[in-house]
């Protein structure tokens, strides 16, 4: 047996010393018992067969039916034989009942049993994590969303308050903070930062846990902060949030305003009147020009505010209109815009901005002051009167403005004795090398031939070619005639309203001065683009604007709307009079109806346009 001892402790060099001398002390006593054996070996190995039981140092279970061995029971090697031990577990090893003992094989009952008891341990803990989580409040481990909870001081004073998932205090409301912070991510309008909410009796100024009746803490006040699991306020810079509302209100306007919605526009702007040319050209006089704004602000901000952007321009100017309806309506919101302006901007009066004037004394009141804005030099203005000039000399280029509505105050033409005889003395003292150009609010004729042909503006669009007037024949038209060809003009035009005391006579002499170079009229009142000229004169070019006012623009063929480009309209007027050309550049509302492109478009002067 000790040669069977040694032979085993060779093939298994790594069992314990221990185990050795255990073995050994049974040795001295006597054979070593089953159990002995077992522990020495380890865990038995399964055979089939004898022949399967290979490794001596091993005990197998015998599963087979050959003669001599029993299935069911193990077997060892005593050196010569394998021996039987009896059947496996039972008599011949003793088992582990209290499952404790390390390397001792585990009793089976011991092990169901307490499987039995670790499987009831588990339904009992189960069922209470799942009333737990029926039954108590969100934790800071989780979202506080269907419970309302208030804290109170010893007064009874609610100081904190859990509501709708929302914490709150005093001088605190998560909610608040939520709704800023997804309007700056969201909203495609300006934001303005709100004051938080105060909706508790009392601050609260000790740290404080609000737990349900489980003992969980739901929410916390802390350092004067609040926090539950997903929020805490101590994260959130008020200061820096309304910084950044600030910073969003200013891109977005910066992003909705008029110079960026028409940014691809304004390189014409600077195109057509030959800015920065590298031939060395020289810049074309280059103006703003708009009409009929009719009491809307917006619209008359936002072209100041293009007009004192864009450097190209030299000027700007209203052609007629700003009141709503009539002479009694406020013009604040044109005034107002006016103190703005940055450079000569000129005022034409509209049939509108006289109805229901009495006197020019009226007008000159309520109007007056906006002509101060045109930066008139000695000797342009008339005092008391809504008539004047503007020369542009480096341009040599001058502006003359008339008030058509004389005398009858009620929006038709009527030119009095006093402005025509202006007229024939500005026309005469111009310089001979100068351009004119004549602004008034409607057609300086009663009829007017159109220049534009269908691909430019439908027929359906076309306004009548009549303006209402309170004279016979067209003094304007006639006497621009004279100048242009250096000839005279002697001729009456009677009235047809009585209130005007007599008739009106014409006595004009340019002979002195030579031919003068008439370059346009400019006008607004037919709330679209008109382009053409006084029946009986080809070379007087005469051009009108679309309205400015959105609500104006009803009557015209370019659609209008609100947030788009097409808010706006007003134009680039510039002037070649080396090629003797007007360009008209559209800012704004440039597509009509019919998806034509009207952005671009120019017209000769000087001579015959039949």
């Amino acid at each position: 047996m000790f040669s069977r001892v040694e032979d085993i402790l060779t093939k298994n060099p790594t069992i314990p010393q221990s185990r050795v001398e255990d073995l050994l002390v049974q040795l001295m006593e006597g054979l070593p018992t089953d159990e002995h054996i077992h522990d020495l070996v380890g865990s038995p190995l399964k055979a089939d067969t004898v022949s399967d039981m290979t490794d001596d140092t091993k005990i197998y279970i015998y599963t087979g039916s050959e003669t001599g061995y029993t299935a069911g029971h193990w077997y060892y090697y005593n050196g010569s034989s394998w021996a039987d031990g009896g059947v496996y577990n039972s008599a011949g090893i003793n088992t582990d009942k209290t499952l404790s003992v390390e390397d001792k094989a585990a009793d089976g009952k011991a092990v169901g049993d307490e499987l039995t008891d670790l499987k009831s341990d588990l339904n009992q803990t189960q069922a209470s994590v799942t009333n737990l989580a029926s039954n108590r409040p969100k934790a800071l481990d989780s979202d506080a969303s269907g419970v309302d909870l208030d804290v109170t001081d010893p007064s009874g004073n609610v100081i904190v308050r859990l509501a709708s998932g929302h914490v709150k205090t005093k001088n605190f409301d998560s909610e608040d903070i939520e709704d800023r912070v997804t309007a700056l991510e969201d909203s495609p309008t300006p934001v303005t930062p709100e004051t938080v909410a105060k909706i508790m009796e009392s601050d609260a100024t000790a740290d404080l846990d609000l737990t349900d009746s489980f003992g969980n803490v739901v929410a916390r006040f802390e350092d004067g902060h609040i926090k539950t699991k997903n929020f805490d306020s101590s994260n959130i810079n008020t200061e820096e949030l309304d910084a950044l509302a600030e910073d969003v209100e200013a891109l977005q306007e910066a992003t909705s305003g008029i110079l960026y919605r028409n940014k691809d526009v304004t390189d014409g702007v600077y195109a057509i009147c030959r800015w920065h040319q590298p031939n060395g050209s020289s810049k074309q006089f280059c103006m703003l020009i708009s009409g009929d704004i009719h009491t809307d602000p917006q619209r008359m901000l936002n072209l100041v505010e293009y007009l004192n952007a864009v450097d190209a321009f030299d000027a700007g100017i209203m052609l007629g209109d700003m009141s709503g309806s009539t002479f009694s309506d406020s013009i604040a919101h044109y005034t107002d815009a006016l103190q703005l302006v940055q450079k000569p901007f000129l005022t034409v009066i509209g049939n509108h901005d006289v109805g229901g004037a009495s006197s020019d004394s009226d007008l000159w009141t309520k109007y007056g002051g906006c002509f101060q804005y045109a930066n008139l030099a000695s000797g342009e203005a008339v005092s008391g009167k809504c008539y004047y000039y503007k020369d542009f000399a480096s341009y040599k280029i001058r502006i003359i403005v008339m008030m058509q509505y004389d005398y009858v105050f009620d929006g038709t033409l009527c030119y009095g004795q006093d402005q025509i005889n202006w007229l024939i003395q500005t026309l005469n003292s111009t310089p001979s090398d100068y351009g004119v150009i004549i602004a008034e609010h409607t057609n300086p004729s009663r009829y007017m031939t159109y220049e534009m042909d269908e691909g430019y503006t439908s027929s359906t669009w076309k306004r009548s070619n009549y303006a209402p007037t309170s004279m016979n024949g067209d003094p304007i038209p006639d006497i621009v005639n004279a100048w242009i060809n250096g000839t005279t003009l002697s001729q009456t035009y009677s009235y047809t309203y009585s209130n005007p005391p007599t008739a009106l006579s014409v006595s004009a002499d340019f002979t002195a001065r030579g031919v003068g170079e008439f370059i346009t009229y400019l006008g607004g009142h037919w709330h679209m683009d008109v382009l053409g000229h006084p029946t009986n004169y080809s070379d007087q070019p005469d051009y009108h604007v679309p309205a400015a006012g959105l609500s104006a623009a009803t009557q015209g063929d370019i659609p209008r709307r609100t947030g788009t480009m097409s808010e706006d309209s007003f134009c680039v007027f510039a002037v070649d009079r080396d090629a003797k050309t007007v360009k008209i550049l559209h800012v704004g509302a440039h597509r009509t109806k019919d998806a034509v492109d009207r952005q671009l478009f120019r017209y000769s002067y000087g001579a015959s346009n039949s």
